[in-house]
């Protein structure tokens, strides 16, 4: 499965709903409301996905990762940034999800280029991490 069948399947799972197909939404507060509660979905989820691991600094019990679950919460991350993806795609004048998808992979590895070149160079403004309980990886 690649990026185009993803956005393929959840264009179906959205006709489902009562907002229907995101690529036919045809004004412009319609397709911003979507955007916002799509938005608004991925947070939750991520603090879903979040509240899997132990992240409070005042824990006092044994540290935990539940992999499992944290991915399931990103999984539904990824529906709500699908849905988003697939409003925006008449405004950036792609016909079919292959064609977006295509596009959106380009720009995610020219993306990655660029980071690996600011790494590189120095000129990255990235942000040290504190690692609970060591530093461990």
């Amino acid at each position: 499965m690649n990026l185009a069948d993803m956005l393929n399947l959840q264009q179906g799972l959205q006709t489902r709903y009562q907002d229907g197909d995101p690529t036919t939404m045809r004004s412009t507060p319609h397709r911003i409301a979507f955007i916002t509660e799509q938005f608004g979905n991925m947070i939750h989820e991520l603090c879903e996905a979040h509240d899997e691991i132990t992240w409070k600094s005042w824990h006092e019990g044994e540290l935990r990762i539940e992999a499992e679950m944290s991915v399931k919460e990103l999984v539904d991350v990824w529906h709500f940034f699908l849905n988003w993806l697939l409003c925006l795609r008449p405004m950036l004048g792609f016909d079919n999800n292959e064609e977006l998808a295509e596009w959106f992979m380009m720009l995610f590895e020219r993306k990655n280029q660029e980071n690996h070149q600011r790494r590189s160079s120095g000129s990255y403004e990235g942000h040290s991490h504190q690692v609970i309980g060591g530093n461990d990886g």
